[in-house]
């Protein structure tokens, strides 16, 4: 039941996160067009590894939904997420240890390290900018400047990640 509500605050607070702060950057001058930062997706990223794939898929669905309607995007959220909600138990699987997971773990830095979540986290993050990038321009011209906002992008919302999770959780005893 804990994880149940810890998942549920998340949630909320990257959603607000999103909506009010992330997606306002760039009109209170603090980013350019090239950094626009998807910190929404951690409530995916973070979900635990016994969460079902159709739970994961619909709730990825309903948060990208969400940003959809704040951002009036016409469902490019919604798509990007429920992909990345997709393709998420797949690389776990492909990443894990030979043993498995330990139960009740999390796809957390504090539960797998740093390395392990850098990895899993750029793979994840990357997939899903990329898509929502292009799928936002639908067109190849402006291909390079385009990736490049990815990259920033991507890069910049895994830094957000990795501090929200040295803010948030604490060290195992």
């Amino acid at each position: 039941m804990q994880i149940v509500i810890r998942n549920i605050i998340r949630f909320i607070l990257v959603l607000l996160l999103q909506v009010l702060i992330l997606n306002n950057l760039e009109n209170l001058g603090l980013a350019n067009s090239f950094i626009l930062p998807q910190i929404y997706i951690l409530f995916i990223l973070l979900l635990p590894f016994e969460t079902p794939t159709w739970l994961s898929i619909c709730l990825g669905f309903f948060i990208g939904l969400l940003i959809d309607f704040s951002l009036d995007t016409e469902g490019l959220h919604a798509f990007a997420s429920t992909t990345l909600a997709y393709i998420k138990p797949r690389l776990t699987k492909s990443l894990s240890p030979r043993d498995g997971y330990d139960f009740n773990s999390e796809p957390t830095l504090r539960d797998q390290g740093i390395n392990w979540f850098l990895l899993y986290g750029s793979i994840l993050i990357f997939v899903h900018h990329f898509l929502l990038f292009f799928l936002e321009k639908l067109a190849w011209s402006n291909f390079f400047s385009t990736l490049l906002t990815v990259l920033l992008s991507a890069a910049f919302s895994l830094i957000l990640a990795l501090i929200y999770q040295f803010i948030v959780y604490q060290k195992k005893r």
